[in-house]
């Protein structure tokens, strides 16, 4: 069920509704955190982060886009690391 809210978090956010994009990638993160599934659970904070980048809100964006590079860089993740590092500017 985490995952179908990952994954819908990002179709939703692909076709333009953010509303619906966030409310599935917040469920996705809340669910992945408390199962302890790090990699999704960093996903899901990407999505956030592209979300709320996307509605102009960028200070909240940086904060969801670096809660990820932390996951990121605790579970040794270097694809999740590039991609939060090009959002952040840090060039991956």
């Amino acid at each position: 069920m985490p995952f179908d809210h990952l994954l819908l978090g990002e179709i939703r956010f692909q076709a333009g509704d953010l509303e619906a994009a966030e409310t599935h990638a917040a469920k996705a993160h809340a669910l992945t955190h408390e199962m302890g599934y790090g990699r999704p659970a960093a996903s899901a904070l990407v999505v956030l982060g592209d979300v709320l980048a996307r509605q102009g809100k960028t200070d909240q964006a940086k904060e969801k886009y670096n809660a990820a590079l932390d996951l990121a860089r605790q579970l040794q993740i270097p694809a999740l690391l590039s991609r939060v590092g090009e959002r952040l500017g840090h060039g991956g």
